[in-house]
Parts: C-alpha cells; sequence; structure tokens
C-alpha cells in the first residue's frame, strides 16, 4: 500500500518479502489508494514490477469497471516487465481484459467474482488456456448477496472437471507452480 510504504520509511519491498515471505503482491488499485499520476507512487509500481520480475514473483491486481480498477492502469509497467506473471482479478470489465491478454503473453486472468458467460467470452475469444480458475478468496455469504444464483455441488464438480481436463490446464498447473 502506498501510503503504509511512504509511512514507513525503513520499509524497502525486499525487506518487507524477506520479512514475510510472501509469493508475490496483490495490488488493489482503489482500496490501497494507488495514483500513478503521483510520480512517488508511480516509482513504487516500478519497484514492484522490478523485484517481482528479479525474484520471479506473480502480481494479482484487483479489476474493476471503474478507472481507477482498470485491467489497463498498469499496462506501462506490464509491457516493460515482460518476465512479470501479471493475473488479473475478476476479468472486469471484459473488454479491457481481452485487450491485455491479446497483447501481453505474461497476462492472466482469474474467474474470482466472475460469472460463466465472461469466462465463457474469454474462451470464445481463444484465451481459454489464460484463465486461471479459482478465487482469490472464498466467499461463504454468497447465497445473501445472490439467492438466485447458487451453483449446486454438481455444476461445481462439472466445472472443475472441465477445468482439469482442458487443452488449457497443463499451463494453468505450470503458471501456478512458478
Amino acid at each position: 500500500m502506498p501510503d503504509f510504504h511512504f509511512a514507513n520509511c525503513a520499509l524497502t519491498i525486499k525487506k518487507a518479502m524477506d520479512d514475510v515471505p510472501y509469493d508475490g503482491f496483490k495490488i488493489h488499485p482503489f482500496a490501497q489508494k494507488w495514483n500513478l499520476k503521483d510520480e512517488r507512487t508511480a516509482g513504487l509500481a516500478e519497484e514492484i514490477f522490478d523485484y517481482t520480475e528479479k525474484n520471479k514473483k506473480r502480481i494479482v491486481i484487483h479489476t474493476g469497471v471503474d478507472d481507477f480498477c482498470s485491467p489497463k492502469l498498469f499496462e506501462k509497467y506490464t509491457a516493460s516487465h515482460k518476465d512479470v506473471l501479471v493475473q488479473l482479478a475478476h476479468c472486469r470489465p471484459l473488454r479491457q481484459t481481452v485487450y491485455m491478454l491479446d497483447h501481453y503473453e505474461n497476462v492472466f486472468c482469474d474467474s474470482s467474482m466472475t460469472n460463466r458467460e465472461t469466462i465463457a467470452e474469454t474462451e470464445n475469444n481463444g484465451l481459454k488456456n489464460r484463465v486461471l480458475y479459482g478465487s482469490d478468496f472464498p466467499i461463504t455469504h454468497w447465497r445473501e448477496y445472490k439467492p438466485d444464483y447458487d451453483p449446486t455441488e454438481k455444476e461445481l464438480s462439472d466445472f472443475f472437471i472441465l477445468c482439469i481436463t482442458s487443452p488449457g490446464y497443463p499451463a494453468i498447473r505450470q503458471v501456478n507452480r512458478d
């Protein structure tokens, strides 16, 4: 989080990752207040992408329909750090997600909080092997918010079987191993 980072001058990216060895970074542009027009924040983004590239980590970026959560927000860094695996969480908005997948081989999207139609559209664009199936956190209260859409155990089992038998599945395992 940029504000936390700047308030703790002794905290470097390397020190933070040495102290708590995460497998990568999750950037939530809105919640963490990523203003890339600010020179210091843009420098921090560059530092994170550099560190991630050198240490073979992953960056998960929250995406959404608002401009401040656009999949294209970190495009400059994604383009200049081709060895960084960038995971666009939630595939929102779909057109921008597909654009990033089409233009950058190091970009993947995930199915977290994404409906079947969005995943199907991604697959229809020939990008099936670039979808990571899973979630960044379980949503145990789903029925309270979506009572009309409740996937059954069979539907989830069928979806899982489809995923592991799809031609893109070995690529997904490889991405998760790295």
